[in-house]
C-alpha cells in the first residue's frame, strides 16, 4: 500500500538490515513524506538512539565495520540529526574507509548550520585518500573563514598535504607558525620530525622528536619517530630503545621490529638484525623487511637462505618484476650458489630493465669470473674502476669481486 507510511517504514528497515542502504533509506524517506503519526516519529527517534548507543558500544570493542551499520540506521531513522552523519564518518575514518566517509561528510556539510568541523574531517579524509589538492581546499575553507577553534588543526592538515605533495618548505613554514603559539603541540613537533628526517637534517629531527615525546610521553608514534632519528644518526642503542618502547605503547609491533633490525643492520650488527627481521616477518609479510633479511643472510655467508628469502619477495610482489635492483641481487645470489645459468638469466633481465645500472655490470663481472671467463671479467671490472664509476676500496666488500681484484690478471691489467 503506497499510502501506508508504516508499511514503507517496515520495508525500509528490512532493506537496511539486508545492507541495501540506498533502497532502505529511500523507503524510510517515503514513509516520512507519506505521513507518520507523532507516536511513530517518536518511535523512530528512540530506535535511532538505540542504534547510536549500539554503534558506540561496538566502537569500544574496535568493531568499526559492525558499528557503521548501526550508525547508518541512526542516520536514516533520525535524519534531522546531522551530527549522526559526522559520527558515522569519523567511525569510517577509524578503519580507513575514506571514500565512504567523504560521502557522509558531504551530507553533513550540506545540512549542518556550522559545518566547519565537516570541512576539517573531510580534509583529513582527502589526505588519507591521497587527494591532496582537495584536502588543501577544505583546510583553506576553515582558515579563510577565521574559525579560530580549528585554525591549528587546519594548518597542520595543510602542512601534511604540502609534505605529501613534495613541498616540505611550505609545510615547514606552516608548522613553525603554529609552534609560535603552541610550542608543545606534539602533533606539530612530530610532523617537524618527519620533515627534518626527509631532508637529512637528523640532528634537528632528533631535537623535534625529543620535544614531541616530552609533550606526550605515552605516544607510540612519537617515540617511534624519535627512534628513526636516532637510527639515521647511527645511534643503534638509542634507536632500538625507542622502537622497543613504542611497542609497549601500542605501536605496530611488526613495523617496530623491522626498524630494530634495520638499526642493527646499519651498524653491521647483522646477527642482532636477523632475529628482529624474523619476528617482523612472522607477523606480516613486508617487501623491505624481506629484502633486508636477505641482505643480512648474504653478508653472513648464508647464501642459500638468502636466495630463498629473496625469491619469496620476488614471487609474492608483482612490482618486483620491474625492479632492476632485485634482479641484480638475485643474479649475484645465484652466482654465490654456483647456479650460473640462472644467474645469467637474471642478469639478462636486469640489463633489459636498465642497461646502465652499475651494480648490474659489477655482478656481470662476478658471473664471468665464476663462469671461467676471467679475462672478460677483469676487462669489465678494470674499465669500471678506470672510468671512476667505482672505487676499488668499495669493491673489496663484494663477494667474488674481491677474488677478481686479488687475481694476477687484474693486478697485471693495471700496468
Amino acid at each position: 500500500d503506497n499510502a501506508c507510511a508504516r508499511c514503507h517504514l517496515a520495508r525500509g528497515l528490512s532493506l537496511l538490515e539486508l545492507d541495501r542502504a540506498a533502497d532502505g533509506e529511500a523507503a524510510v524517506a517515503t514513509a516520512q513524506r507519506t505521513g507518520l503519526s507523532d507516536s511513530e516519529r517518536t518511535e523512530m527517534t528512540l530506535l535511532a538512539q538505540q542504534h547510536l548507543s549500539k554503534a558506540k558500544e561496538l566502537q569500544g570493542l574496535n568493531a568499526f565495520a559492525e558499528a557503521d551499520h548501526h550508525f547508518l540506521l541512526a542516520c536514516v531513522l533520525d535524519p534531522e540529526q546531522s551530527e549522526n552523519r559526522l559520527l558515522k564518518a569519523r567511525n569510517l575514518m577509524r578503519f580507513e574507509q575514506y571514500s565512504a566517509a567523504i560521502t557522509d561528510l558531504d551530507r553533513y556539510i550540506e545540512k549542518a548550520v556550522t559545518p566547519f568541523v565537516g570541512f576539517l574531517e573531510r580534509g583529513n579524509c582527502h589526505l588519507g585518500a591521497g587527494n591532496y589538492d582537495l584536502a588543501l581546499k577544505d583546510f583553506e575553507t576553515i582558515l579563510s573563514n577565521n574559525v579560530e577553534s580549528m585554525r591549528q588543526p587546519a594548518m597542520l592538515g595543510k602542512a601534511r598535504a604540502f609534505f605529501a605533495k613534495g613541498d616540505p618548505a611550505n609545510a615547514e613554514s606552516l608548522l613553525k607558525g603554529v609552534l609560535k603559539t603552541e610550542k608543545r603541540n606534539g602533533e606539530v613537533l612530530a610532523m617537524m620530525t618527519k620533515i627534518c628526517l626527509a631532508a637529512g637534517r637528523y640532528e634537528e629531527a632528533k631535537g623535534y622528536g625529543e620535544q614531541a615525546v616530552d609533550a606526550d610521553k605515552m605516544s607510540g608514534p612519537y617515540v617511534y619517530d624519535l627512534g628513526l632519528a636516532y637510527q639515521a644518526m647511527l645511534n643503534d642503542n638509542a634507536a632500538v630503545r625507542c622502537f622497543e618502547k613504542s611497542i609497549t605503547l601500542g605501536y605496530d609491533r611488526a613495523d617496530a621490529k623491522k626498524q630494530v633490525g634495520r638499526s642493527a643492520m646499519l651498524v653491521d650488527n647483522l646477527k642482532e638484525a636477523l632475529p628482529a627481521f624474523d619476528e617482523s616477518l612472522r607477523i606480516r609479510d613486508d617487501v623491505e623487511c624481506g629484502r633486508w633479511r636477505a641482505h643480512c643472510l648474504r653478508e653472513t655467508g648464508k647464501y642459500q637462505e638468502a636466495l630463498e628469502q629473496l625469491n619469496l619477495v620476488y614471487d609474492r610482489n608483482e612490482a618486483m618484476k620491474r625492479d632492476v635492483s632485485i634482479h641484480v641481487d638475485l643474479a649475484m645470489l645465484y652466482v654465490l650458489n654456483e647456479r650460473l645459468p640462472l644467474a645469467k638469466d637474471y642478469l639478462a633481465k636486469a640489463e633489459a630493465l636498465d642497461p646502465l645500472f652499475r651494480p648490474t655490470q659489477l655482478t656481470k663481472s662476478a658471473y664471468l669470473y665464476r663462469a671461467g671467463q676471467q679475462e672478460d671479467s677483469v676487462r669489465l671490472l678494470r674499465s669500471l674502476v678506470n672510468s671512476g664509476e667505482v672505487k676499488e676500496d668499495d669493491l673489496r666488500k663484494w663477494p667474488v669481486l674481491k677474488e677478481v681484484m686479488a687475481s694476477k690478471a687484474y693486478r697485471d691489467s693495471k700496468r
